[in-house]
């Protein structure tokens, strides 16, 4: 006596699983959020706490509390005496000032912001 399949399958949605797993992926990546990049990241503020500044015959020579490095802001810097008074006030009262540096391991400081 023959026995009965209770319950069929279908193959009818399986005929390309691949099909299903590259869509899948496709609706992934279309949904996954993309950080804007532009292309410099010595764009990028940090933050510091002045701990010294000291002048030299071509530029200043700047401390931060937060790092073991030593900062310089080129007297050629077309905003020197701008940026020069604002960090020495930071020193003075221990605050932070915002810099951007010419590159991402580089030490030269571009911009100072209070």
């Amino acid at each position: 006596m023959p026995v009965k399949k209770k319950y069929t399958t279908s193959t009818a949605g399986l005929a390309f699983p691949g099909l299903a797993v590259l869509f899948l992926l496709f609706i992934i990546i279309l949904t996954t959020p993309v950080q804007a990049q532009t292309g410099t990241e010595n764009q990028q503020e940090k933050r510091y706490t002045v701990a010294n500044v000291r002048e030299d015959s071509t530029h200043i020579t700047v401390v931060f509390l937060e790092s073991a490095r030593f900062y310089k802001l080129m007297k050629g810097n077309e905003c020197y005496d701008k940026y020069l008074p604002i960090l020495k006030e930071a020193e003075k009262k221990k605050k932070t000032v915002a810099i951007s540096l010419a590159g991402p391991d580089s030490d030269v400081i571009m911009k100072v912001k209070p």
